[in-house]
């Protein structure tokens, strides 16, 4: 039987900016194109997925009518859980050689609550993130798990780990690990269990003392690690890369199907790379 999986986070409306490169303080710049779409990491997830439940908060505002009018593209299925606060906006500034940086203003669709939880349909797996958890109110999402030790859990850590005041109960709670090169050396800066001087291999094995779980890192065009008390690498995909927005998390999502379909960790990682070029090269929403 397939595993269930449900994925929390937000559903965003993202505004992307496309511009030659960041701009100086007090320039002016002209963008070369701008986009307004559905976004936001679990919404990536699950469409990378394609098979799990969405289970996301969304409230009120244009943002959160943007979001409704557009749950058609949601590729998984999905249940919206109304609040009634305003939903934020997230900037996306894209340069010229696809990298991007955010500008997030979280609201409605960043509030999970206890309640909430309870009306979730049961799972198997149950994927979460770094810049969910960063909401001191969401600390109800490891305290439902901690209620409930036979699910899984699956925690991309993001690259604000550092602002994620309850990291310790969620590495308690012994969940898989998804993060690229820079969030594993800032989350070990910031749990000071190793530190970018360190050996990775054994770095790796460190984390993994400490979790007793899966740990996958992406390492961009190098391709990507699993470390499950031996390590396993997969090559990256070629790509020409146009916008970089979604690709961690099209690879955890790819990552989350290979769990549900129990593929081995080089064919998870494979699968996973595959999707993750593709999504970096335009090919996917």
């Amino acid at each position: 039987m397939k595993k269930r999986i449900n994925v929390l986070g937000s559903m965003t409306t993202d505004v992307i900016l496309y511009v030659e490169a960041l701009p100086a303080r007090e320039s002016d710049q002209n963008l070369r194109k701008q986009e307004i779409k559905i976004g936001g990491c679990a919404f990536h997830v699950a469409n990378s997925l394609g098979s799990g439940l969405l289970y996301v908060p969304c409230g009120q505002g244009i943002y959160a009518d943007f979001v409704r009018k557009h749950l058609d593209l949601v590729k998984s299925s999905y249940r919206i859980k109304d609040v009634a606060e305003e939903n934020g906006v997230c900037y996306c500034i894209v340069e010229r050689d696809g990298e991007r940086s955010f500008l997030a203003y979280h609201g409605a669709e960043y509030k999970y609550t206890l309640d909430m939880l309870a009306e979730m349909p049961t799972c198997d797996v149950l994927y979460f993130d770094g810049i969910t958890m960063e909401e001191a109110q969401n600390e109800c999402i490891v305290t439902y798990l901690q209620e409930h030790p036979e699910i899984t859990p699956f925690f991309a850590c993001s690259s604000r780990i550092e602002y994620v005041a309850c990291l310790e109960k969620i590495l308690a709670l012994s969940p898989i690990l998804h993060m690229n090169l820079n969030e594993f050396y800032l989350l070990g800066n910031r749990i000071q269990l190793f530190d970018v001087m360190d050996d990775f291999e054994e770095s790796l094995s460190q984390l993994y003392a400490l979790t007793n779980n899966l740990i996958i890192i992406t390492a961009g065009k190098e391709g990507a690690y699993g470390y499950d008390g031996a390590l396993h690498f997969m090559p990256a995909n070629k790509a020409e890369i146009y916008n970089t927005i979604g690709a961690g998390d099209t690879h955890a999502g790819m990552c989350l199907y290979g769990l549900q379909n129990d593929f081995s960790i080089e064919q998870m990682l494979k699968a996973a790379n595959e999707k993750a070029a593709r999504k970096v090269s335009g090919l996917l929403d």
